[in-house]
């Protein structure tokens, strides 16, 4: 027997019958179905009956109810085939799925396949049509870490069961598969990571389950169940440090759900008394904005940078063009922490989402931002009186990949002007800010410094890295192995070559940083991180060479007319999770997806095809981009401040 399906069973007759015709459907043949009939009071033992009776590759074990535990360890013990895999049983299977996993596992010689999988309650065709493609991820359980779609579950890997003979989940509590998966992948060298879904995960509507029910004491003492045996197990084991890692992540989360929780003391009054603390609080901000701080001082103006962070972005070149022309503005910069940064003389700093901050935003003649406003909006009551002037600069560059709605309808409608730096951008404006009223073709003030530098011809160069996030939290796509990459870079562009990574924001905030997903041994210190900077512009000026992957600051480089590369090794999960608006053979940059295609792209660069698709992109955008975005919108706010 090659393959044994483990399948729990328990009153799931809506969808047991879905789940077995997806397993009888399947490409590969040679498997068994063993289902494990929990004590199910349903009819769900009658639609295992005569499934069994049209295919004797289905199998069925009863027992009293032991939980999805004991239903998969009587699977384990029942199981004769060479590889194992788990399937609930309101799941299913696309057709590929078991072909996919075996072919993979048989190509890359590894004990453990992990595959991607569908969140909807139906998957795409066209997609199991599709040539499995994958890459073999080690060390196992450091890839694990911070990764959402592959953290946790057992049903959407395949295992060699020899690796499954000394292993069982722990019984009689919840978030079984947790300590089961992060054991196994830290015995685990690597294992094979495929890009083509073969597990498609339902919702089920409203249907109970237990991740959908109310967070309960119960599962305040599963959460510690499982970390108690994750930290006895890896106590002195070798990857104790990653281990380490998702045992943190799992009592942030379980700190978190205690906190929101009545098994946490938090009950629903409580809930409620919270709610309606933050409904008066925006009700007391509300009248204090309209009556009490009536008077609009017509020379403040204050500036939010990504929710109160430094000093940087489309604001700061704004407020310096300003602080050039006059000296005679009140000039707020909102910040989280307002002794740090390099602010000049002529910015003043204030606490975000204090009531300062409010008194200062209620009182000022404009508001600039690049994000959104909501937290003063939505719990602080912020209102906008007339004569006030909302101009919302955002923070893209013909921005590859979807966004949905960035502000909320009701701070949308606050917006006197959306400014845009190209008739693309202006399209999407009604997209991401819905009930804006208008957009503005000025351009980005942080850009100026971008089409203003000049040619770099110098001995000492500079690669800068810089991905994006993913939505999932995954960090395998990113470039880790720089040595071919520097070994590239010398042949085609002579000179002592450094590379900078600066991680996005998001990344910053879950406390992720480059070690997390390591860096090749060999660079040593011509690798540097700069996530901490304020201010990407000046990093990107001072660079001869960038490279991104879905990030929009590859789009605010290519305004050097410099080299410019996107290294995008999950492209295709990338563009069926996220999106993308446009593809990427679009953007004019060399793409590759993986290192020795990236080497490549940038051994056999050339200059005069670059630049002319370049020049084509920004007509076929409508940039206005030149070099004097900030004056412009300087003049804008100047004419406001006389109105």
């Amino acid at each position: 027997m090659k393959i044994s399906l483990i399948i729990p069973v328990y009153n799931v007759e809506r969808y047991l019958a879905r789940c077995l015709d997806s397993v009888l459907a399947q490409t590969e043949r040679d498997f068994e179905a063993i289902c494990v009939d929990d004590g199910s009071t349903d009819g769900s033992h009658k639609i295992l009956l005569d499934y069994a009776m049209r295919d004797k590759r289905i199998r069925i074990y009863v027992q009293e109810n032991k939980g999805l535990s004991g239903a998969r360890n009587t699977g384990l013990d029942a199981a004769t085939g060479e590889w194992v895999a788990f399937l609930d049983s309101d799941d299913y299977l696309p057709p590929q799925a078991l072909a996919t996993f075996l072919r993979v596992a048989e190509e890359s010689g590894e004990s453990v396949v992990v595959s991607a999988y569908y969140e909807k309650d139906s998957h795409q065709d066209a997609a199991d049509k599709l040539p499995p493609r994958w890459k073999r991820m080690a060390p196992a359980l450091k890839q694990l870490v911070g990764k959402r779609k592959m953290q946790s579950s057992a049903w959407n890997k395949f295992y060699r069961a020899d690796l499954l003979k000394n292993r069982r989940f722990i019984e009689g509590i919840y978030f079984e598969d947790w300590p089961f998966v992060t054991e196994l992948f830290g015995d685990l060298a690597s294992f094979a990571l495929v890009d083509t879904p073969c597990y498609v995960y339902c919702t089920n509507g409203d249907a109970a389950s237990i991740v959908r029910s109310p967070f309960n004491e119960k599962k305040a003492a599963s959460y510690r169940a499982g970390i108690d045996h994750v930290t006895r197990y890896f106590a002195s084991h070798p990857q104790r440090k990653w281990a380490m890692k998702r045992v943190a992540i799992a009592q942030k989360m379980l700190a978190k759900r205690l906190k929101r929780s009545s098994a946490g003391g938090n009950s629903k009054p409580l809930k409620f008394l919270e709610d309606a603390f933050h409904s008066v609080a925006a009700a007391i901000g509300a009248w204090k904005c309209l009556h009490l701080w009536k008077t609009i001082d017509k020379k403040k103006i204050v500036f939010n940078q990504f929710q109160g962070s430094g000093f940087g972005c489309n604001p700061k070149y704004i407020a310096l063009e300003l602080l050039r022309r006059r000296k005679d503005l009140d000039l707020v910069w909102l910040v989280r922490n307002p002794g740090e940064g390099d602010f000049p003389a002529g910015i003043r700093t204030v606490a975000w989402k204090s009531p300062a901050a409010l008194k200062e935003l209620a009182t000022a003649k404009v508001w600039v931002s690049n994000h959104t406003l909501g937290a003063f909006v939505k719990h602080r009551g912020l209102v906008k009186k007339p004569g006030q002037i909302y101009l919302q600069t955002w923070h893209g560059s013909f921005g590859i990949k979807r966004c949905p709605e960035c502000t909320s309808r009701k701070e949308a409608q606050m917006m006197d002007a959306f400014i845009v730096h190209s008739r693309w951008e202006a399209e999407r404006g009604p997209e991401w800010f819905p009930g804006l009223k208008t957009t503005l073709p000025l351009g980005h003030a942080r850009n100026d410094i971008l089409v203003q530098t000049g040619e770099r011809s110098r001995e000492d160069k500079t690669l800068l890295y810089v991905p994006t996030f993913r939505d999932d939290g995954a960090l395998d796509a990113y470039l880790v192995d720089f040595e071919p990459i520097l070994a590239a870079l010398k042949e085609r562009w002579p000179g002592q070559w450094r590379v900078q990574i600066r991680l996005h924001p998001n990344m910053k905030k879950k406390g992720i940083g480059i070690a997390d997903f390591g860096v090749a041994p060999g660079c040593g210190r011509a690798v540097a991180d700069v996530t901490s900077h304020p201010d990407i512009q000046e990093l990107m000026r001072d660079a001869d060479v960038v490279i991104s992957d879905y990030s929009s600051c590859i789009f605010d480089f290519a305004l050097t007319r410099r080299p410019a590369f996107i290294y995008a090794p999950d492209r295709r999960e990338y563009e069926a999770g996220r999106g993308l608006y446009y593809p990427l053979s679009e953007t004019s940059f060399p793409v590759a997806e993986d290192v020795a295609s990236l080497a490549a792209a940038i051994r056999s660069f050339e200059e005069a095809p670059y630049r002319e698709r370049l020049e084509r992109f920004f007509a076929d955008m409508g940039s206005v981009e030149d070099g004097h975005a900030a004056g412009r919108i300087a003049d804008c706010i100047e004419k406001e401040l006389k109105s």
